[in-house]
Formats: structure tokens, C-alpha cells, sequence
């Protein structure tokens, strides 16, 4: 019984230091020459950039929306009175599930080109 003993010992002994060394060779950090902090400050530079675009577009396509519903409100020379409540309807709920540039798109041919700028003269009827 002995003699198994020291065969379990030394065995557990061998794994013990097996598992130590492969814990050092895990934990043991890389250099790469700053090359990956290149490479993160490439990948932050361009979602920035990215960013500060995407914010542009949108400003600019919520300025458009501002102009068109504006339009809408002082608009006078429209076919029919119904015409009005429909558009600024149409501009606002654009506005409210996040697609006011197409709104102001469709308002910007269907009425803003068609009819002109907004007039203080009503369109004979």
C-alpha cells in the first residue's frame, strides 16, 4: 500500500506543477509593440467620426422638418380646407415614430413645389 502511496503522491505532485506553470503561461501579458493601441484608438477615431457625421445629417433633416411644418402652419393658398389639417397631421406624426425627413420630403414636392412658398392670397376655389 505503500508503495502506491508515493506513486499518488508524486503523481498529484507532477499535476499540481503542470497546472501551476500552465497559470503562469495564461496570465502572462503579450506585448505587441503598441500595435493594438493603435489599432484601438483607429477604431474610436472612426466611431466618432461616425458619430459627429450621423448627428450632422440628422440636425440638418430636423431643420428641414422645422422649415416644412412651418410652412404647413402659414400656408393660406391650399385646394381645400381639409388640405392644412391633413399635412400638419402627416408632418407630426412623421415627427413622432422618428420619420419626420420623409414627412418633409412628401411635403416638400406634393405641396411645397407644387403650390409655392406660402402666401397670404387663397387660391380661388
Amino acid at each position: 500500500m505503500g508503495k502506491y502511496k508515493s506513486i499518488l503522491a508524486r503523481g498529484l505532485g507532477a499535476s499540481s506543477a503542470a497546472v501551476m506553470l500552465a497559470g503562469k503561461a495564461l496570465a502572462q501579458e503579450f506585448s505587441d509593440s503598441g500595435a493594438s493601441d493603435a489599432a484601438a484608438v483607429g477604431i474610436f477615431a472612426g466611431i466618432w467620426i461616425f458619430v459627429i457625421i450621423a448627428a450632422i445629417i440628422g440636425l440638418v433633416t430636423l431643420i428641414f422638418w422645422i422649415f416644412m411644418l412651418i410652412d404647413a402652419f402659414k400656408r393660406t393658398n391650399w385646394k381645400d380646407d381639409s388640405q392644412k389639417t391633413t399635412w400638419l397631421v402627416v408632418l407630426i406624426v412623421s415627427f413622432v415614430v422618428g420619420l419626420h425627413f420623409i414627412g418633409a420630403l412628401v411635403y416638400y414636392f406634393a405641396v411645397y413645389r407644387a403650390l409655392g412658398k406660402a402666401s397670404s392670397a387663397p387660391v380661388n376655389k
